[in-house]
């Protein structure tokens, strides 16, 4: 296989691998804002709708997740 190959093959599975890990932030930020929690069990057959979060606000949620781990 060419070197060319094996290098797109692996930047494929690097940029799979940021986009997993995106999703996991993502989740925690949401679970951070408020929108995961479970206080209407009663709506269990309808989906949890994420909340759009500006780059602002990820950026401040970031920073204040980053503070408590310190």
């Amino acid at each position: 296989m060419p070197e060319i190959e094996r290098e797109n093959i692996l930047a494929g599975r690097l940029e799979e691998m940021q986009k997993f890990k995106d999703s996991q932030n993502l989740d925690a930020m949401y679970r951070m804002a408020g929108g995961g929690g479970d206080e209407d069990e009663d709506e269990e057959d309808e989906p949890r709708k994420r909340r759009k979060l500006t780059q602002a606000d990820m950026d401040i949620q970031l920073i204040s997740q980053e503070s408590t781990l310190a």
